[in-house]
């Protein structure tokens, strides 16, 4: 299942309990991975390299409240059960992020208890 799809559907007018209602039945996560960074930070960064998508080409309002349903969306998985990590960006470029997310995340399957095999 998309988590964005929690937070960019309720950014089109979507209601919560609408969006949750129809992922539904999808297949919970493994490890959700909720990446959140500061909005000027993160607006910066869509306008310099070139905004590719509808959801950017708002100003810092619309910055924040991304960030914040996304935080909130992270808050609601882990409530639900489903392992998530939340990583912080910081002023981190892609490769450090990347490389602090391999080590979170190995960490994360390496704790888990071992799952149970898969019925055939």
């Amino acid at each position: 299942m998309r988590r964005s799809a929690f937070v960019l559907d309720r950014l089109d007018g979507a209601d919560l309990e609408f969006i949750t209602h129809l992922y539904r039945h999808a297949l919970r996560a493994d490890l959700a991975v909720f990446l959140l960074g500061d909005p000027e930070v993160c607006l910066r960064r869509a306008q310099e390299r070139g905004t590719y998508s509808r959801f950017h080409h708002g100003e810092l309002a619309a910055a924040e409240t991304e960030r914040a349903l996304f935080a909130e969306t992270a808050e609601q998985f882990r409530a639900t059960g489903t392992p998530t990590l939340i990583h912080q960006i910081g002023h981190a470029d892609a490769g450090e992020v990347a490389a602090a997310l391999a080590e979170q995340i190995t960490t994360a399957i390496a704790a888990r208890p071992t799952p149970l095999p898969r019925a055939r």
